[in-house]
């Protein structure tokens, strides 16, 4: 598991404490099922008033490895039950009260499988007047106070397509069992669907629970209240849409369309029996107005209301036939909470332009809103707030040279902000209570807790203010957006797509349970149509409203590749240098293609590149160490100075480099953990190595990003996971910068260097390979162990410098390098670096360098290139290569290796007629494992890798 992948599942864990956050014969044997009489308990009363017994029954009698997760609200004490037992109903879980507090009156529970492999939702709450002996039944919301009817129920019965359901069961069955004349549908007038055929379901064995069942008349979608779909002795269900709605889509625009004379609403909610928007004067008490809304294709209600709503507040009343649910307007653009309501709104806050540059010369800051300006001694006086990053001149206290805020990103030179979550987010926006923002509700409009006033319009201004402060600085923002799943985290959780659509919008198992490769509760089902429509909506309108210049998703894995397409080339139109970059891996296991690193090849994104943070800085979950430690991964790490593009990469602008983010250790603490065991090592040995993560990524190809505060030395006392921490851990503490200031001057340096020359910042793989060259083996001379050495060309670039000589020692000793003859000027060595030459120039053919250390010279010698490099290039470029393999029954054969990032449906073979695969590859130099992969299987042709030696 990926180091991001465990942050997500841990983050899962940590929500849910803080929160609380065989089959039997179908009529030989139903009488079984019938009588509650057969399931009398043998229960033992309670041995004191403050015992609690759960009962959990599970129809498959599945009861191993189940434990009970329990919770008290209001202290936030929690604790993990096992079984203390079982009788007739299922598995007993003895709670005592006196664990969760004093004057207990709710407790929440939770059947858990294993290490959150699974668990059994909803979350439901003991209260005393349930009694001391309470109920689950696997798969039912309720608690019950006595036994509920556990015979075999259908848990879905769901029209997939026009003519044909899907029944789940709640029970498995004998397939044999499973015939059209044991399904009956119904419609509401007891009359009878004709059925054709029910068989189960396919990828089951001899025991089946999904039946897949076709009519002899079409259903329509929207018409399907009252009609009941039964199985033999099972309980029956009533029928409701399924993936039929897949096939409906709208292009127009959904919320609330504000003029002064009208407002339209219009909202997607396929299934439900009736819409209404109600509309409220003020952000608490009662509706002004409940106005009816009608269906019109597709889908979708509208509603007119005409006059004059601006700055009135509105939620819909959504129908069903068993339920009826107030909510959110997903297309909100402004929320007084995430379970407060929408606000009608017409703002004109201007926002200054962008400045113009593309990817490729973009240097990112990466910040939290309150992190960067709570400290007490920053000077800011909007502390923790949207208008904290708008003030400019803040000073540490008691220190006007030390700069705080705004100041120091603009200080420190770098030209990109990325913003963590400030979507509305699930959160008191009233308390002091921290929070990242990666469980959101509500994507469009800002969330409140970084606003002066939340039951107003004001985020939605200061937010925009905010942003204007960074563009008249000349600081691109972009937005870390959550689209991947919501705090909508179970079916019963309803504040705004599951209650509109249930189901709809979440990736769903056939036993009505979310898929949860988010490792947070679900999964945003990004190629349901209008789910699709949905995010390139929202995107489209932070690009036009706020003019945000660019968005990092989080776990982008989970995005399919078509609706990331549609997200870059929709945006383009808009904003033509648009950033769209996000973590290329999914959080657990999901029904979909994890969009992974090389997905992105030519498709108008980037990705985080973790082959070249984990060779830097060691691996995230050992405290094994990396280059900058003992200079171990050499070889990684030069994939990654060239901008990954022998690794995963068509382009260096398709990898974001980075050694540290706010997942995990910060760098600090990081390179404290691992050498903390190193008695010769120093504090200043530790800034040294610190130093040198900084030199390679600022100085490789590809876009540099920095966590906020790396530039500070900044620590969070060894926290890995500081989501929910209080301010002590999370905030910049800006005494830091006055006690690290030769650190912040060094970086600050490194990227003044990158951003006066281009030659760093190369747009092509050609580009890189024409103009990068290691000095060992490209130039053929002499590099120390443990240590790296390149030289980088301009090229194409309108660079006044011609070249630019690069050494990093990462041992403990010095460090002898032969470098090729040449006028080379330093402007950076283990203490200094920016643009500034350091000393005169070395004319010699080799440099010493101390231990953990790094230099940087330039020279603007003309003749260097044809002199020095020309010779070398034509062994740089791409050498073709031809792979084969005998593989004659096979249908499909393809290669993957570390050349194509092992994506193994990339580069599929062609076949002979004498049974032989072949594929021509073209590859730069040097060593690649890969295998072949037959018909899907990685082991049928070559259980273990093969090596490919390109010279």
């Amino acid at each position: 598991m990926g180091a991001e992948e465990a942050r997500k599942e841990e983050r899962k864990r940590k929500q849910d404490r803080k929160v609380k956050e065989k089959g039997v014969g179908l009529w030989q044997r139903a009488r079984r099922f019938v009588s509650l009489a057969a399931v009398l308990l043998t229960v033992r009363v309670p041995a004191s008033a403050e015992e609690i017994l759960v009962h959990y029954h599970r129809p498959e009698g599945d009861y191993t490895g189940w434990t009970l997760w329990t919770w008290n609200p209001a202290s936030g004490t929690s604790r993990e039950i096992t079984p203390a037992g079982t009788d007739g109903y299922g598995l007993v879980f003895r709670l005592d009260k006196n664990d969760y507090g004093s004057n207990v009156d709710r407790i929440g529970l939770l059947p858990k499988y294993g290490d959150w492999k699974a668990k059994d939702d909803p979350d439901r709450y003991w209260t005393p007047s349930l009694g001391r002996n309470v109920f689950i039944l696997s798969a039912d919301k309720n608690l019950y106070s006595s036994p509920p009817d556990t015979r075999p129920r259908i848990l879905r019965a769901l029209l997939d397509k026009v003519n044909e359901v899907r029944v789940v069961l709640s029970k498995s069955i004998d397939r044999s069992y499973v015939r059209k004349g044991t399904v009956s549908v119904r419609l509401p007038d007891r009359s009878a669907v004709p059925v054709v055929e029910a068989v189960p379901a396919p990828g089951q064995g001899l025991k089946v629970r999904t039946i897949l069942v076709r009519l002899g008349q079409e259903i329509d979608p929207e018409s399907v209240a009252g009609i009941v779909v039964s199985f033999g002795a099972y309980r029956p269900a009533p029928l409701i849409p399924g993936a039929v709605v897949d096939s409906y889509r709208y292009d127009g625009e959904l919320g609330a369309l504000y003029s002064p004379e009208k407002t339209i609403f219009r909202t997607f909610s396929p299934t439900s029996a009736g819409v209404s928007v109600v509309i409220y004067e003020g952000p608490t008490g009662p509706p002004r107005d409940v106005v009816p809304m009608k269906r019109i294709g597709q889908g979708i209600w509208e509603a007119i209301v005409e006059g004059n709503l601006l700055d009135k507040y509105y939620k819909y009343r959504v129908k069903y036939p068993d339920a009826e649910y107030e909510v959110i307007d997903p297309y909100s653009h402004c929320n007084t909470a995430h379970n407060g309501r929408g606000m009608i709104i017409d703002d004109n806050t201007p926002v200054s332009p962008a400045p113009r540059f593309g990817i490729a010369d973009a240097v990112i800051y990466e910040i939290h809103i309150r992190d960067f300006t709570i400290d007490p001694k920053s000077g800011i006086q909007h502390r923790g707030k949207y208008l904290g990053l708008t003030e400019e001149g803040t000073r540490l206290e008691g220190n006007p040279e030390i700069s705080t805020g705004l100041d120091h990103i603009k200080e420190l030179g770098v030209n990109t902000v990325q913003i963590m979550p400030f979507q509305d987010f699930d959160n008191d926006e009233a308390s002091e209570a921290y929070n990242w923002g990666y469980m959101p509700f509500h994507f469009n409009s800002p969330d409140g807790w970084y606003a002066t006033k939340r039951d107003d319009a004001s985020r939605v201004r200061e937010a925009k203010k905010m942003i204007d402060a960074f563009h008249r600085n000349g600081i691109k923002v972009v937005m870390d957006v959550v689209y991947n799943h919501t705090a909508e985290g179970n079916p019963e959780v309803r504040m705004s797509f599951n209650g509109l659509a249930p189901n709809y919008y979440y990736r769903v198992k056939d036993d009505g349970s979310y898929w949860n490769g988010s490792g947070t509760g679900n999964e945003f089902r990004t190629e349901a149509p209008m789910a699709r429509k949905f995010i390139v909506d929202s995107m489209k309108y932070w690009v036009r409203k706020y003019d945000v210049d660019g968005f990092r998703f989080d776990l982008m894995g989970l995005i399919d590749l078509e609706t990331l397409e549609t997200i870059v080339r929709e945006l383009r139109k808009i904003k033509p240098e648009i950033m769209i970059y996000g973590e290329p891996w999914a959080g657990g296991s999901t029904p979909v293609k994890v969009t992974s690193k090389g997905d992105q090849r030519g498709k108008g994104f980037a990705v985080f590149n973790d082959h070249f943070r984990d060779a830097l800085k060691g691996g995230t979950f050992n405290t094994e160490p990396g280059f900058i430690q003992d200079g171990r991964d050499v070889e990684k790490v030069k994939k990654g100075i060239l901008g990954s593009i022998d690794d995963f990469t068509d382009a260096p602008t398709e990898t974001i480099n980075y050694v540290a983010a706010h997942d995990n250790h910060t760098l600090w603490d990081r390179i404290l953990l691992t050498t903390r065991n190193w008695t010769q090592v120093t504090k200043k040995d530790r800034e040294q190595m610190d130093k040198l993560a900084a030199v390679a990524i600022l100085t490789a190809q590809g876009i540099p990003f920095l966590h906020g505060g790396q530039d500070l030395l900044r620590t969070k006392d060894g926290e890995e996971n500081s989501y929910n921490k209080p301010d002590r851990i999370n905030m910049i503490h800006w005494e830091w910068k006055k006690k690290h200031r030769e650190v912040f001057e060094y970086y600050r340096g490194l990227i003044a260097l990158r951003r006066a020359h281009p030659l760093f910042r190369k747009t092509t793989a050609d580009a890189v390979r024409r103009g990068v060259f290691f000095l060992d083996d490209d130039l053929e001379l002499r590099v120390p162990p443990r240590a790296i050495g390149f030289v980088v060309n301009r090229g194409e670039a309108q660079d006044e410098w011609e070249n630019v000589l690069v050494l990093m020692n990462a041992s403990a000793t010095s460090a002898r390098f032969e470098i090729p003859a040449s006028h080379w000027i330093p402007v950076a060595n283990g203490e200094k670096a920016g643009v500034t030459p350091l000393g005169p120039p070395v004319t010699r053919s080799e440099v010493i360098l101390p231990p953990r250390s790094s230099a940087i010279f330039y020279n603007t010698d003309p003749e260097f290139y044809q002199r020095v490099l020309l010779p070398h290039v034509a062994a740089r470029l791409p050498h073709e290569v031809k792979l084969t393999v005998s593989a004659p029954t096979a249908r499909r054969v393809t290669v993957a290796g570390e050349f194509n990032g092992w994506d193994m449906n990339a580069l599929p073979m062609k076949k002979r007629p004498d049974g032989m695969w072949e594929i021509v590859l073209s590859l730069s130099r040097g060593r690649y494992e890969y295998k072949f992969v037959a018909d899907g299987s990685w082991d049928a042709l070559n259980k273990n890798n093969r090596i490919l030696n390109v010279e």
